[in-house]
């Protein structure tokens, strides 16, 4: 019967006879460590296209695919920018946000963060920090009762839970003090806690009401300092960029 000359060949050497079986033990010892090798890097593949798909889901769950701002000067009225964004193509969402650079502290336990002013029903439009929360949730967090929610390294390291009480301090205004250093110093209630996974983000980042970042930066009637949307995720996110206006 005729055979292709692939199957001829690849029979004529693997089927063992008394003469050659040597040769036919060589052919399957061959034949198992491709095999092998084959299977090894379609694991190593998976594994690593899923360490990688895990890594920037959690990069970004406090981050939006684009943020606008002002080079760090305030938007005038972000709820403007906000609107015209509303019905773009390819947009999901798009929420105002505040950050301040703070030291966090509780008796003597001490911590540099990021207090980040968030308005708590349009963030889950541009983040997933909300699938993170494993204290409270995000409508705790209502203007005007300087409520926080901390990462969970940041509550370990300052040993706080929810119901403690924390105070956030932020440079003050020198000019008002002839120049010198004036601390501006506000209590807030933790009512939470988030965990990412990222101790880059855990051990930093600090979630209050806008309205509030906005009083503890005395920025009272004025805007956020910026804007952050997300775009539709039928794309890879490794596609999206985050341009500054």
């Amino acid at each position: 019967m005729f055979q292709p000359l692939p199957v001829f060949v690849g029979l004529r050497y693997s089927l063992a006879r008394e003469h050659s079986f040597f040769v036919s033990f060589i052919t399957w010892v061959s034949l198992l460590g491709v095999a092998v090798g084959v299977a090894a890097l379609i694991t190593v593949l998976s594994v690593m296209n899923g360490f990688e798909s895990e890594l920037r889901g959690r990069l970004l769950s406090l981050s939006a695919h684009a943020t606008l701002s002002l080079a760090g000067a305030p938007i005038t009225d972000w709820k403007a920018p906000l609107s015209q964004l509303q019905g773009s193509p390819g947009l999901t969402g798009a929420a105002p946000f505040l950050d301040t650079d703070a030291m966090l502290s509780k008796q003597s336990s001490m911590s540099g963060a990021i207090v980040r002013g968030i308005d708590p029903e349009l963030e889950p439009q541009v983040s997933s920090i909300g699938d993170a929360m494993r204290e409270g949730k995000l409508t705790d967090l209502l203007p005007g009762t300087n409520r926080i929610i901390l990462g969970r390294m940041l509550a370990y390291q300052l040993q706080v839970g929810a119901g403690d009480t924390v105070v956030v301090m932020i440079p003050g205004n020198s000019a008002a003090n002839g120049g010198g250093f004036t601390p501006r110093l506000q209590e807030f209630q933790v009512v939470g806690t988030f965990e990412v996974g990222l101790q880059e983000r855990d051990s930093v980042i600090a979630l209050v009401n806008l309205s509030d970042a906005e009083a503890l930066r005395s920025l009272s009637g004025q805007p956020a300092f910026g804007s952050s949307s997300t775009m539709c995720s039928r794309r890879p996110t490794s596609h999206a960029s985050r341009p500054h206006a």
